[in-house]
């Protein structure tokens, strides 16, 4: 994540503990079981947000480090923590750019919905391979665009819209060679879509005027192939993105 980032979620952190999408889902059990954690492990959580993923997995291991470059997104992830009675999670301000940690210091990660916000997604994803122990797990869970361009900056357009901060939703592919590049083997893929109310898609993000008038413009406008692909409903009150949970391994 980048400054921007910092500056965006800071300033709607409460709306990420509570929403749906982030605090609930199908993908929190998922990530737990693709992770395969014992309970001595140290695990890192990239990008944590609210807290959501580390506190879903932290009842399987010994340690979770969760990492966010947004500072109030980490106090509110350490009172959702607290709430909650978790004392295993160490909630730690760092850019993924440069994780704060030794070489082979971890002994698995995940990212959940934050990788769309990163710079460089090579970059990154090395970072995270450096920091974990040989034959170490990484999951990443995240929106993903479709193969096809046209479709891809669409969708990028619109998130852009709502939130400058975000980077892109990069293709499955483009995960897999990242991944690859760095050092992991690719054990796993699911995919599925996650169902999204434009106007709370909107007031999570705060999104100022001007661009939310755009982002329900370009729904409602979509041509028929975007309207097919991200099942937009009506004039755009609704849509849906494409998700991956992607389990690799540290080679």
């Amino acid at each position: 994540m980048n400054a921007s980032a910092a500056e965006q979620f800071n300033s709607v952190a409460q709306a990420y503990a509570t929403s749906a999408v982030h605090a609930q889902g199908p993908d929190l059990p998922w990530l737990v079981t693709a992770l395969e954690a014992v309970d001595t492990w140290s695990v890192l959580d990239v990008g944590t947000g609210a807290g959501h993923a580390s506190l879903a997995v932290a009842p399987s291991v010994r340690q979770v480090t969760a990492i966010d470059i947004a500072d109030r997104m980490l106090a509110t992830a350490a009172r959702l923590a607290s709430e909650r009675s978790i004392a295993n999670v160490t909630f730690r301000q760092a850019s993924v750019a440069e994780l704060p940690f030794a070489s082979g210091t971890f002994d698995g990660a995940f990212t959940r919905y934050s990788a769309h916000h990163w710079p460089n997604s090579a970059h990154s994803v090395g970072e995270t391979a450096r920091v974990l122990r040989p034959g170490a797990p990484f999951v990443l869970i995240d929106t993903i665009s479709p193969e096809d361009a046209a479709l891809g900056t669409y969708i990028n357009a619109l998130e852009l819209l709502r939130d400058p901060s975000h980077v892109q939703n990069p293709t499955l592919i483009k995960w897999q060679g990242d991944l690859e590049c760095a050092g992991f083997v690719v054990e796993s893929v699911r995919k599925w879509q996650i169902d999204l109310v434009t106007l709370e898609w909107l007031r999570r993000a705060a999104t100022i005027e001007w661009r939310a008038a755009a982002c329900r413009h370009l729904l409602s406008e979509a041509p028929p192939a975007a309207r097919a692909a991200f099942t937009i409903a009506g004039d755009g009150e609704s849509f849906q993105l494409p998700c991956a949970l992607i389990k690799a391994r540290r080679a």
